[in-house]
């Protein structure tokens, strides 16, 4: 049960990162920095909700990573549509 709810806290956390970044709306370079920005928070902290648990942090990374990922375009499209 440890390991899910250190799961499930990483990706909330990395949703929300991703999600943030995205709100600004922008399609430019500056927007595809943002994401990488998203990205690499997003791994950061999904492995660090597993070391907090006792785990390690590797699996999460990738995992982490693309729920930035999703949180940034689904955020960026929402914000640019509004």
């Amino acid at each position: 049960m440890d390991l899910l709810f250190a799961g499930f806290q990483g990706l909330g956390l990395a949703f929300a990162t991703g999600a943030l970044l995205g709100a600004a709306g922008r399609r430019d370079s500056f927007g595809s920095a943002l994401l990488v920005v998203a990205v690499l928070i997003g791994a950061f902290l999904y492995g660090l909700a597993l070391a907090q648990a006792d785990h390690p942090q590797w699996p999460g990374w990738p995992i982490g990573g693309l729920a930035a990922a999703l949180g940034y375009v689904v955020a960026r499209d929402v914000s640019a549509g509004a």
